[in-house]
């Protein structure tokens, strides 16, 4: 994974302390090809990772590494459990210039962010619902936490680099075998619509790990490259 993930990494476990970096557990990692209308356009790489705090509770660190073009996303998203929104970080850069960074952390019902611009930087605060989950656009990884709230029917959606919450529906699409990598997976299926109108269809094997996620409005599709490992491997 690309040398600045560790980094934006340890930015977001600094929150579950010291002492639980020795006993982090991989959840799942990866990585996706991102097609449009059946072009190569991407490539995400990813983990998720569990560090117990000194409370007890585990927190669930994402992070990533996406390459569109001249594009490159590094996101850095900690997590409660249940997904919901702890801090979240991300550095977008095209070719060697860092294009945007966005900061910020979800606490008494509000998001604090820091946005970095063109060498301008910015304050932002928007109110927040408690159980907020985080999707950021063109980051594939975090249907991971939508998948951990159904059979619910919508769910409060942070998007960050929009400064705003929505709310998303979600809609069962059953079951279906996806192939990945050669090997057969039977995947549940499930919709998330942004208010706008969007689709977005998520297919998640038994574990909940992300297998494909697809906007046929846009004609893209994240497929996973390799099958899930098992829990807990590397």
């Amino acid at each position: 994974m690309h040398s600045r993930v560790p980094v934006l990494f340890a930015f977001a476990l600094a929150l579950a302390g010291r002492e639980a970096r020795a006993q982090v557990q991989v959840v799942d990692e990866g990585s996706f090809t991102v097609t449009r209308r059946g072009a190569r356009v991407g490539r995400e790489e990813f983990s998720v990772r569990a560090a117990p705090t000194t409370s007890g509770v585990a927190v669930l660190v994402a992070q990533a590494s996406a390459v569109y073009g001249d594009l490159r996303l590094f996101p850095a998203l900690s997590a409660r459990p249940d997904g919901v929104v702890i801090s979240y970080q991300l550095e977008v850069r095209r070719g060697a210039e860092i294009e945007e960074r966005w900061t910020g952390t979800l606490g008494s019902g509000r998001v604090s962010a820091r946005i970095s611009r063109a060498g301008t930087d910015a304050v932002r605060e928007f109110l927040a619902s408690d159980g907020a989950l985080l999707l950021d656009d063109d980051v594939f990884h975090q249907y991971f936490f939508v998948a951990r709230r159904r059979p619910a029917a919508t769910v409060t959606v942070i998007v960050p680099r929009r400064n705003q919450q929505v709310t998303m529906k979600l809609a069962d699409r059953g079951t279906q075998t996806i192939d990945i990598a050669g090997q057969p997976i039977v995947a549940t299926g499930f919709s998330v619509t942004s208010p706008d109108g969007v689709e977005r269809q998520v297919w998640v094997d038994a574990d909940g790990r992300v297998l494909r996620v697809a906007i046929p409005s846009l004609g893209l599709v994240a497929q996973r490259d390799d099958p899930p490992k098992a829990a807990g491997g590397r």
